[in-house]
């Protein structure tokens, strides 16, 4: 289960941990020595998600610590007690308490200490586009104080799989594979940022139902390049909307921002349209 693969990446990243970050040595000279060294970020902001959320947090939580950088942890509403009890375990073997923390902060907490650049590293897993839509407007905000930032980002979620945007034809073909003939969901977080700094997020979601797609259907449509940069490899508004039997909600959603809640989250916030 979830604790074998905790267990065993855990162990793993312990045991390269050595090796992976020694100095290198480039090479000397009768003048120079040059080497590349490993040095910590510091303090080291994780935010972690719902699911699968002991493997997900631990990916950035024990090479953060292996590596000198003290950590804190943001744990997702759903799972809050997983923070706590990490962080028990961490201590009760040894790690001091001022270095690994868990911490409990709402987004608009957490888009202020990454504006306010006060972590020498932010690691976001995210499951629901809520966490990713702040982070991204949080970074904005940094550069663009007086003014109002929207972000947004979607993801595809088949049950507790999750489907980002895939990376390769190969990785496209088999998330389209995953959705042919089945019922997922779409979820786009969006978040806003006013120029008093005030944060509003909010997180929509959209029920899509595929045909079953034969391989002439996947044939065709990866020899586009419509799959790439689109969560779940799809893009409804484009030649993937032969696939679609139904939708349940925003169709706008499933786009990539919707609009309705978008206008409706703007004017709320005295943004005129």
């Amino acid at each position: 289960g979830e604790f074998g693969g905790f267990e065993e990446r855990a162990s793993y990243m312990a045991k390269i941990a050595h090796e992976g970050l020694a100095t290198i040595e480039v090479g000397d000279d009768d003048q120079f020595r040059r080497l590349i060294k490993r040095v910590p970020h510091g303090v080291v902001l994780v935010i972690a998600p719902w699911n699968y959320p002991y493997m997900t947090a631990i990916n950035t939580v024990a090479p953060a610590l292996i590596a000198g950088n003290a950590v804190v942890l943001k744990h997702a509403t759903q799972t809050l007690l997983v923070g706590e009890r990490m962080v028990a375990a961490f201590h009760s073997a040894g790690i001091p308490k001022d270095v690994f923390q868990n911490v409990f902060l709402d987004h608009q907490t957490t888009s202020d200490l990454i504006a306010a650049k006060s972590f020498g590293f932010v690691n976001f897993t995210g499951s629901v586009g809520g966490g990713v839509a702040m982070e991204k407007a949080a970074a904005i905000r940094a550069s663009h104080g007086q003014s109002y930032i929207l972000a947004s980002d979607t993801i595809v979620a088949l049950g507790k799989r999750i489907l980002g945007k895939a990376a390769t034809p190969a990785e496209a073909h088999k998330y389209l594979s995953l959705l042919s003939g089945r019922r997922h969901r779409v979820y786009t977080g969006i978040a806003l940022i006013t120029p008093e700094g005030k944060c509003t997020s909010r997180v929509v979601v959209t029920t899509v139902i595929f045909k079953r797609l034969s391989a002439t259907d996947l044939e065709s449509y990866l020899s586009h390049d419509e799959w790439q940069g689109k969560a779940g490899a799809y893009a409804i508004q484009g030649f993937a909307a032969r696939f679609i039997k139904g939708i349940n909600g925003s169709y706008s959603n499933v786009v990539g921002l919707p609009l309705f809640e978008t206008t409706n989250m703007l004017q709320g916030n005295g943004y005129v349209i």
